[in-house]
């Protein structure tokens, strides 16, 4: 899959060659038309289009989900910042998303600068979109220092938390392929039990998760699709809709776990509910920091289950390269 991106100044163009797309058979699901939120006359535009318009939105916080979500469209981060400056200036005022095949980028590209795209030559490129599509995420280097949770509220939550009934489940190993969402491990026999017992609750904590992430992100919250089960050599799952739980699983919980539990630092329960606890609140701070203190904790107690669920099965993760 590639990402197509042109920007305009105008919202009438972006709304043209979206409606050109349309026309031309591509789905409404492929196509996304974001509008600078300062204009009275661009909000008005989300009650009346067959086709999903997004605000870009406004100020730091617009602009710092804007760019996350340019990156997770694989645009390249200085090509991100263009565009967030592109927003913030006024000079666009609109501009046109569009996924497709590698052999339909020339139909895209053709049709999103007939309808006068700024600096063209610049502005609309396509890019290779990453395996998996996340912004990096590192608990070290996320600033906390005046979100951080005293003492007294991590007691806090962890008696909220102690209320919570948390299944445990375990994998064995977890190999992803392409594309993107499909994936398989080692396993016994694929049975009803094995899928109730195992696989299902491990689905169920990626989806609660994903759809969390969605919400801190203030974008539509849809379900994770499960698309396949098949059984060969080994299990193989294709899901969409899971490409930013995965890729912060492959990038941070796993290896925090590696770092921590399986070095045996959190071998004391209590302990490892704070571990928790911490890593929880450093993923909601990163994605969403325009939170209050208040909100980032009510996620925070919302995310720890699905969280736990992840963090103490026995899966191994290797990505494909």
């Amino acid at each position: 899959m590639k990402s197509v991106i042109a920007l305009y100044d105008k919202v009438d163009k972006a709304q043209a060659a979206a409606r050109a797309l349309l026309t031309g058979g591509f789905s409404q699901s492929s196509i996304k038309l974001y509008v600078a939120a300062q204009d009275e006359r661009n909000q008005a535009l989300l009650a009346k289009t067959d086709y999903k318009i997004r605000l870009a939105g406004e100020g730091a916080k617009g602009l710092t989900h804007l760019y996350h979500m340019l990156m997770q469209l694989g645009v390249p981060e200085e090509e991100a910042l263009l565009y967030c400056k592109e927003i913030e200036t006024g000079r666009g005022n609109a501009f046109v998303a569009v996924h497709g095949q590698g052999e339909e980028v020339p139909r895209i590209t053709e049709t999103l600068n007939g309808f006068g795209p700024t600096v063209a030559n610049n502005l609309v490129s396509h890019w290779r979109l990453p395996r998996i599509v996340y912004f990096p995420f590192s608990l070290q280097n996320t600033p906390l220092e005046d979100g951080a949770l005293a003492d007294r509220e991590l007691r806090l939550m962890e008696e909220s938390l102690a209320r919570m009934i948390v299944p445990r489940v375990k994998i064995s190993h977890l190999v992803f392929e392409e594309p993107i969402e499909e994936f398989s491990f080692i396993a016994p026999r694929l049975t009803p039990t094995y899928l109730r017992t195992i696989l299902s609750p491990y689905l169920e904590a990626l989806d609660d998760l994903q759809q969390l992430i969605d919400q801190m992100q203030g974008v539509e919250v849809a379900s994770i699709r499960l698309l396949s089960i098949t059984e060969n050599s080994s299990v193989n799952v294709t899901v969409e809709g899971a490409i930013q739980v995965l890729q912060w699983l492959t990038e941070t919980l796993l290896p925090w776990r590696a770092e921590n539990m399986d070095k045996g630092k959190y071998q004391d329960p209590r302990a490892l509910g704070r571990g928790e606890i911490e890593l929880a609140f450093a993923l909601v701070t990163h994605l969403a920091p325009w939170l209050s203190k208040a909100e980032k904790k009510n996620y925070v107690v919302r995310v720890i289950p699905a969280l736990h669920v992840l963090l103490t099965s026995e899966l191994s993760i290797r990505v494909e390269g």
